[in-house]
């Protein structure tokens, strides 16, 4: 069916003395410079305005404008009309067969119908005896219909009036406004011809059982959008009746449960939106750990759209504890007071306005933080965007929290975060690896025990530290970007533990955060201690022997993991400088400090790699245990 927003013509019972269309109308008052414009001046400002919904604005300003409205030659013609109760005469020069879309009373007394050879959308208002002659007219002149809807007081039997009403093959969408639903009723559908209709809006008073629609399948082959109200907390049985290519759902409620609805969407395998309205007297039906499973169970949701009015009081929207659930889910909630809303004369109600989920990779609407396209990238480039995303939450003002929020949406998506099989090489290999010459003089400078260990050259762009850990892994599935991802995650997950064991002696761990959050920025303790429980491997800090001091003690220590054991693996990760120690020395002040870390790794013949023992005495180590 043609998108357009017609231009349109509403006739009313004062129609009669309406003579815009007359060119010789005589114009009352004084006649201003506008009377002066020429038909080419309107024909510009029409364009201007692209006359979409302005016909009746500058409808019968001047005889020039209405010659140009009303040209049997112009595109700017009205191509809707309504004609409203009582309407006994209409405008001699309106063109009935470019009419697009008309609505038409039962009380009115013109029958134009058979005159509107282009009409694709028609509006009746009035009985259902009537409807169905204005349908009989319809079928015998041929009239491509694509868009039908009725306005009823009472709807008998909802079958017969559908049956009559597709009886209109070239009908696409079909929309149905009752005060009252007598019946669904039952089909013979022996003589039911399958509908085109694709999409199909019932709104009445009555409430309607959702299985009942399973007697008007038939109709519904082809549907794509259902929207049905309203649907009431006395349905009789789970939901059976299935749309198999049903994309848009949209149910006004009416304290229906929230189990019920989950189980309706699972019956519905390629839905995409769904949209839920009405009233509910329970703020569990929004804090509901079931949207996870309902988020699984229907993979091809983009969007959810929850409007309900729930009787809680002002504080239920303020609670942490209900934004909080809801942002684990990338949900938004927010309370509209408005003083003209219905429901507010009933006492202390606010409605829940916004439930609106998007992906965290791409943006666009989603049921969960990853989309069905976002799925299909690479693992490298998920983990690029997080952090991406991660890097963006550390520069607001509420990094915290923002950083948490992230962190916790990352954690519902299970399957990106399976356990790293973690193995690390333990000897250099001249083939493969290559020493770092300026980390193999400060390693002189270690304890005694890893002095004759190999540092490995890895690339120093401040992703140091898990460039280190790739090296070691010996494989190329891991990156920097996931290492640097779940590392956060792991300590915003822990961070109780994390700040408690370490805050006091090597800073804030909020802070540490901020920076672990900006890629290539420079690892510190709180990532090293957090990757031994990422990887589930054991590491051994080694920090070389200068500017010795107590509270450097931290740094030699080997941190094991929250479920370390004697045949736990263990790496070696030293802490080193990419220059020399007295060229660093010259340009801080005479103060040396780390930039740098790089792998050790055991060599393959100790008689190659040359040892010069120190005359220092050996740092003692000690083992932390990092578990929670």
């Amino acid at each position: 069916m043609d998108n357009y927003r017609p231009k349109r013509l509403c006739t009313g019972k004062n129609s009669e003395s309406c003579k815009f269309t007359v060119v010789d109308t005589t114009y009352e008052e004084n006649i201003s410079t506008i009377h002066d414009l020429c038909c080419d001046v309107w024909h510009q400002i029409f364009n201007y305005f692209k006359m979409m919904n302005l016909f009746k604005t500058f409808a019968s300003i001047t005889v020039a404008s209405d010659q140009v409205l009303l040209n049997a030659n112009s595109h700017f013609l009205f191509r809707g009309l309504t004609l409203h109760v009582a309407t006994r005469n209409l405008p001699e020069q309106i063109y009935f067969n470019r009419i697009i879309s008309l609505t038409l009373h039962e009380t009115a007394y013109l029958t134009i119908i058979e005159h509107c050879s282009a009409l694709r959308s028609l509006k009746l208002v009035g009985t259902t005896e009537w409807i169905t002659s204005i349908i009989r007219k319809i079928i015998q002149r041929s009239i491509k219909l694509e868009q039908f809807t009725v306005n009823i007081d009472r709807v008998g039997s909802l079958s017969e009036l559908l049956k009559s009403i597709l009886s209109i093959l070239s009908l696409r969408r079909v929309e149905v406004w009752a005060d009252e639903l007598a019946e669904i009723g039952k089909l013979c559908t022996v003589a039911v011809i399958p509908s085109k209709v694709e999409q199909f809006i019932m709104s009445t008073c009555s409430t309607v059982e959702w299985n009942d629609l399973f007697y008007m399948s038939p109709y519904f082959v082809n549907i794509r959008l259902l929207s049905i109200g309203s649907i009431s907390n006395n349905q009789k049985s789970m939901p059976s009746f299935i749309c198999h290519n049903l994309h848009t759902l949209s149910l006004e409620l009416h304290e229906v449960s929230f189990n019920w609805i989950a189980q309706l969407v699972a019956t519905i395998p390629c839905l995409k939106k769904l949209e839920l309205y009405g009233l509910v007297d329970d703020e569990g039906f929004i804090i509901n750990q079931g949207w996870t499973h309902l988020f699984k169970s229907t993979p091809t949701l983009v969007r959810i759209f929850v409007s309900l009015s729930v009787e809680q009081g002002r504080e239920s929207y303020q609670s942490e504890k209900i934004q909080a659930i809801l942002r684990i889910f990338n949900l938004n909630l927010t309370c509209n007071d408005d003083e003209n809303d219905y429901y507010l004369s009933h006492g202390n109600v606010h409605r829940w306005i916004n439930m609106n989920n998007r992906c965290l990779f791409c943006g666009k609407w989603a049921t969960t933080v990853c989309c069905l396209s976002c799925r299909e990238m690479s693992r490298s480039a998920m983990f690029d965007t997080l952090l991406i995303q991660f890097n963006n939450a550390s520069i607001a003002d509420d990094y915290y929290n923002q950083i948490k929020i992230i962190s916790q949406q990352i954690e519902t998506l299970e399957w990106i975060l399976p356990p790293i099989r973690f193995t690390p090489v333990t000897y250099f290999d001249p083939t493969v690896h290559k020493i770092d010459q300026d980390a193999k003089l400060y390693v002189q400078k270690a304890s005694l025990d890893v002095r004759n260990m190999v540092p490995i050259e890895v690339t120093g762009n401040g992703n140091c530290l898990y460039n280190s850990v790739i090296c070691l892994s010996g494989t190329a599935v891991l990156t920097p970007s996931e290492l640097r991802v779940r590392t956060l995650i792991e300590l915003v997950k822990n961070e109780v533990f994390y700040s408690n064991r370490f805050a006091h002696i090597v800073g804030s761990l909020y802070e540490a955060m901020k920076n672990i959050a900006r890629n290539f920025s420079f690892s510190e303790l709180y990532e090293i201690v957090g990757l031994s429980n990422v990887l589930k491997c054991n590491i051994r800090s080694v920090y070389p022997v200068i500017d010795y001091r107590q509270d450097l003690s931290i740094m030699n220590n080997t941190f094991e993991h929250a479920h370390s054991n004697p045949s736990s693996n263990t790496i070696f990760i030293f802490w080193t400088h990419t220059q020399s120690e007295m060229h660093v020395r010259n340009s801080n002040s005479g103060n040396w400090t780390p930039n740098h870390f790089v792998p050790l790794l055991l060599p393959l013949d100790a008689a190659a790699f040359e040892i010069n023992p120190s005359e220092q005495e050996p740092v003692y180590l000690a083992t932390v245990s990092v578990s929670f």
